[in-house]
């Protein structure tokens, strides 16, 4: 499986900008089962791009065991301007990346 879309209206980002990634979502990032990861958030026009490796030129931030992260600058600035902070996730294998888009 390449590519999967999860249109889900559970999916949340909090006021303080606390986000939670699905099994999913940890799996096609390449995250190993109850271990944290470093991630590079970037927002690219109305979306969020998390890749997996810390990557030295991008912002980095810590994924917990349980797929919990802390969202800052302008990654949280996308999802604030949407309605009610609810996100949609477009996931990629094979690019070890997960998209965030607002709904």
């Amino acid at each position: 499986m390449e590519n999967l879309i999860v249109k889900n209206k559970r999916m949340k980002m909090s006021p303080a900008g606390v986000i939670t990634l699905t099994v999913a979502a940890r799996k096609a990032l390449g995250m190993k089962v109850n271990m944290p990861e470093k991630v590079s958030v970037m927002a690219e026009g109305n979306s969020i791009v998390i890749r997996s490796g810390g990557d030295a030129t991008l912002k980095t931030y810590r994924v917990s065991k349980h797929g919990q992260m802390v969202l800052g600058g302008e990654a949280k600035e996308v999802l604030m301007k949407s309605k009610d902070r609810y996100y949609w996730l477009k996931l990629d294998d094979g690019k070890h990346e997960a998209r965030l888009m607002p709904f």
